[in-house]
């Protein structure tokens, strides 16, 4: 590996941990994240099953107890994190890490795979990680334990294993077949948005012209057909699959659709696109533009791959404007390939640049040096921040507390305006086990209210002194 490119290399990963674990490895994560992490862990512990996952005791949706929100792939990934580690609370922050580690290596391998006959480019294939890591929606998905980490992995690796049988020509049915398995385990991880892969072969062939229209359409169709029998092999032999995935499909995504509204414009998502992708546009215009009077040669050399990419980019998040559910994180997928498209613009002016420098000379050896201080740096960083606290301060102190007086495996009641809160719901289910349901106290040992409600104090109740901040806690007389 060229020595040239080795600190920019660490320079990559430093940014890669910086982003991300300084605030991943803080107690407190986004709801969505907590979320997925509870159900991970009660499979693990034997708490609902593949196809029926168990968020609560109290968990309901569209009359159905099981957690149906999303298939299931990454609660089955995750759960084996838990068996592994056991509950502490790292479990699904070492599971999130690892996935941004392993979509940085599949974008590298994906840059060393496009520019395989051009040495100097290849070496470059740090430049992709670092406009990707630096996109805030991307390192925020990774400090939050999203499904989106995971799928997106999968469906990068897609997108690896197609670009392989078009490149390289070994192997070819091989690596489709592989390609074809990652797009079902890309739908299996959060649904649709991750069969975008599928449009890989008839871009690669309207940008290139290669490899011919027969051939485009004998390797579309074995990808769609690999992709669909995996979905159907494993969704129609097995009534329990059947059933979770109709569940999800009718019940939960066609209602979400139609129910869940996020945005009053559709359009939102090309500005959501545009703000996000601000820092990687700037920095490529601005490297671009140290080189303009070569950019026509440039273009020449990097043209193709760069609309090849973008277009894969927008294949993954345009159609987004078909629904008026639009969250920023749904674009996560999308993003690798926006980085490639861009870092395939800037690099020829890029290492042109890298080129010229003297690796004997002191300069180069100071920002060697300079990169491996700031990878140590970022790394003590990151692991001083353990016992920090990212979001949710106040909730936390309290749950904490609680948590240390209820036993496992307990439904308390709760103030309605507690049991829709949900990072409180959340943090009691997965460092306690303990479920809330807005009930009638009488037949509970607990009941909890926030301290700024009109309630007093529950008829036959009495009030549990803790040094609590946001709520109160109450046992029944009778049945404490």
């Amino acid at each position: 590996m060229n020595n040239r490119h080795l600190p920019f290399r660490l320079l990559a990963l430093t940014l890669l941990i910086s982003l991300i674990l300084p605030v991943l490895i803080k107690d407190g994560m986004f709801m969505d994240g907590l979320q997925y992490a509870v159900v991970s862990k009660n499979l693990a512990h034997g708490e609902g099953t593949f196809w029926q996952p168990h968020l609560s005791n109290t968990w309901n949706k569209a009359g159905n107890q099981a957690f149906l929100e999303h298939p299931p792939l990454v609660f089955g990934i995750q759960a084996m994190f838990f068996k592994v580690l056991g509950d502490n609370r790292y479990v699904e922050r070492i599971y999130s890490f690892l996935t941004a580690i392993f979509t940085a290596l599949i974008i590298a391998g994906i840059w060393r795979l496009i520019y395989l006959n051009n040495k100097n480019l290849k070496e470059a294939d740090w430049l992709p990680v670092i406009f990707w890591i630096i996109i805030p929606v991307c390192f925020w998905s990774y400090q939050n334990n999203m499904q989106e980490n995971t799928m997106g992995s999968f469906t990068t690796g897609a997108i690896y294993f197609g670009l392989k049988a078009l490149i390289r020509r070994r192997l070819i049915q091989f690596n489709l077949i592989l390609s074809g398995i990652f797009i079902s385990l890309a739908f299996f991880s959060k649904g649709f948005p991750g069969l975008f892969p599928l449009t890989l072969v008839p871009l690669y062939f309207a940008v290139n012209k290669q490899p011919g229209i027969k051939i485009t359409l004998l390797y579309t169709t074995e990808v769609l057909f690999i992709t669909a029998s995996c979905i159907f092999l494993i969704v129609f032999t097995n009534p329990v699959a059947h059933e979770s995935m109709s569940f999800w499909l009718h019940q939960r995504v066609l209602s979400r659709i139609s129910e869940e509204i996020t945005t009053t414009n559709r359009l939102d998502i090309f500005w959501r696109i545009f703000t996000e992708l601000l820092l990687p546009v700037i920095l490529t215009l601005g490297i671009i533009f140290t080189d303009r009077a070569k950019l026509r040669n440039n273009l020449a050399v990097i043209g193709k791959n760069a609309l090849l990419f973008i277009l894969l980019g927008l294949s993954a998040t345009l159609p987004m404007v078909f629904t008026m559910v639009q969250k920023g994180f749904y674009l996560l997928p999308g993003f690798p390939l926006f980085a490639i498209g861009l870092a395939s613009m800037a690099a020829p002016a890029l290492v042109k640049s890298i080129q010229k420098l003297n690796i004997e000379s002191s300069f180069f050896k100071w920002f060697r040096n300079l990169t491996i201080v700031l990878l140590f740096i970022s790394l003590v960083f990151s692991f001083a921040q353990a016992e920090k606290t990212s979001r949710d301060k106040e909730i936390l102190h309290d749950v904490y507390l609680i948590g240390g007086i209820i036993k496992p495996h307990t439904t308390i009641g709760a103030d309605i305006s507690l049991y829709n809160n949900w990072p409180f719901q959340l943090y009691l289910l997965r460092y306690f086990d303990i479920s809330t349901e807005p009930t009638n106290t009488g037949t509970l040992e607990y009941y909890i209210a926030p301290k700024q409600s009109n309630l007093s104090m529950p008829p036959g109740f009495q009030k549990v002194e803790l040094n609590t901040v946001k709520v109160n806690l109450y046992r029944n007389k009778k049945t404490g």
